[in-house]
């Protein structure tokens, strides 16, 4: 959507490094696992109960600065050192774009992938798997990015 923003912090206290030049998100699914609780009985259904919960991975595409010092080419050192960072992803609450609903989780960058295509524009696609305890939601507010 039209004015998300994204950024990651590897220090305590957080201090966020915007991701640029975005052209597409896709947002963390939550998908538990179905645990299967059925007993041997006079019903013919099976039943069950919800278990783990699986984050499913974030992808984002951005038009590629591949600069020395860049924050994309920053996204490919933490993949090679599979370092867990702080991810805040804010989603435009108003058309305005003067309040944001904010997510924060831990992750690592999966995937880092460079695409050239000869009759296109040049994309990035980073892939970021969560690898925490919490995935927060927070209320409207201004954006920290």
């Amino acid at each position: 959507g039209f004015g998300v923003r994204v950024g990651y912090s590897a220090t305590s206290p957080m201090t966020w490094q915007a991701i640029g030049d975005i052209r597409d998100i896709t947002f963390p699914t939550f998908e538990p696992d179905e645990v299967d609780k059925t007993v041997h009985g006079t019903l013919p259904f099976k039943r069950f109960m919800r278990g783990l919960i699986d984050v499913g991975e974030m992808t984002i595409e951005v038009l590629p600065d591949l600069s020395s010092g860049s924050t994309h080419r920053a996204l490919r050192n933490l993949q090679i050192a599979g370092t867990t960072v702080w991810w805040r992803v804010e989603v435009p609450e108003n058309r305005e774009m003067t309040q944001y609903v904010a997510f924060e989780f831990q992750g690592w960058v999966k995937g880092w992938s460079l695409s050239t295509p000869i009759d296109d524009v040049q994309t990035l696609r980073i892939g970021v798997r969560f690898d925490g305890t919490s995935f927060v939601m927070y209320a409207p507010g201004a954006s920290a990015l």
